[in-house]
């Protein structure tokens, strides 16, 4: 295990990438944490991380020889996971936006199929406004979704999980969601993963890349 790249997760729950130093037993190791870019000078820092809750009690492995770029296909990583997406989405989309020191104020803006990456330094980003104290955004967007253009029912969200209108007979009709660090919805529908901005008004929208628009019932 000693030298092994991982992810840990800070204090605000955010992932970093780590190299593991030594197998402290008890699920604990001691790792020397990184910048996300290989360039990046790396640092002295270190730390105790309790890995004994995770799953099989181990942290999250890194995939090896990312290219600058990140893997176009996800479905070949050999490491899927949540922390690993996020690494990759940001080789592949934000490394060359991001300023130094810049790298945790990002937003993502699917509302077209193309992806923007901005500073932003304001706490409240539009993306969370309305969400009340201990919330998550997931949290503000459980329940049924219609599409906006005809009324279709889409399905619900419940949970970390989407549930797929019956219309739609998808090979797999439940599919995992999460939010990734920029404040947008990662939803993964037959190995494919899609992103959406979530806007909160007069009513409780989702734009995704593709231009389709749900309204929350």
């Amino acid at each position: 295990m000693e030298g092994a790249k991982v992810y840990v997760q800070d204090a605000r729950e955010s992932w970093q990438r780590g190299t593991v130093q030594a197998a402290l037993g008890g699920g604990r190791y001691k790792v020397a944490l990184q910048g996300w870019e290989e360039e990046e000078p790396q640092t002295s820092q270190t730390r105790e991380v309790d890995a004994s809750n995770m799953e099989g009690g181990m942290l999250p492995f890194q995939n090896a020889d990312m290219p600058n770029n990140g893997f176009p296909d996800m479905t070949t990583l050999d490491h899927l996971h949540e922390p690993a997406l996020l690494h990759n989405l940001r080789r592949r989309f934000f490394s060359q936006a991001c300023e130094p020191g810049q790298e945790d104020s990002i937003e993502m803006d699917t509302s077209t199929e193309e992806f923007a990456a901005r500073p932003w330094n304001d706490d409240d980003a539009i993306v969370t406004t309305g969400l009340r104290q201990g919330q998550t955004l997931l949290d503000m967007l459980q329940g049924h979704w219609r599409r906006k253009e005809d009324g279709q029912p889409v399905g619900q969200l419940s949970g970390a999980y989407f549930v797929w209108d019956p219309r739609w007979k998808f090979a797999d009709m439940v599919s995992p969601v999460f939010e990734d660090l920029s404040g947008a919805l990662v939803i993964d529908l037959e190995s494919q993963l899609h992103f959406g901005r979530p806007f909160f008004g007069r009513e409780t929208l989702i734009s995704w890349g593709d231009g389709d628009v749900w309204v929350k019932q």
